[in-house]
């Protein structure tokens, strides 16, 4: 009997958040697409260049130079290349 009602409660859990998540999302018109896609794109142009320019700067050498292989190993995990 128990697994029975756990079963229900999780099933009716489910249903009632695909519901909620129904309600909430808002009817996607075409503009409203665009415009965010578009502060995506600029989004993303802009830490491209701050990315370039934090590796310039690491690359630059001097007392504060970071070796390649660190800046490598920084990329990597971060999924950056």
């Amino acid at each position: 009997m128990l697994p029975w009602l756990l079963g229900g409660a999780i099933g009716a859990a489910g249903i009632m958040q695909g519901l909620h998540w129904r309600s909430t999302a808002s009817p996607a018109d075409l503009s409203g697409l665009e415009e965010q896609l578009r502060i995506a794109g600029e989004e993303n142009e802009m830490l491209k260049r701050e990315n370039e320019s934090l590796r310039s700067l690491a690359q630059g050498g001097g007392e504060l130079s970071v070796p390649q292989e660190f800046i490598d190993r920084a990329e990597k995990e971060f999924g950056l290349r």
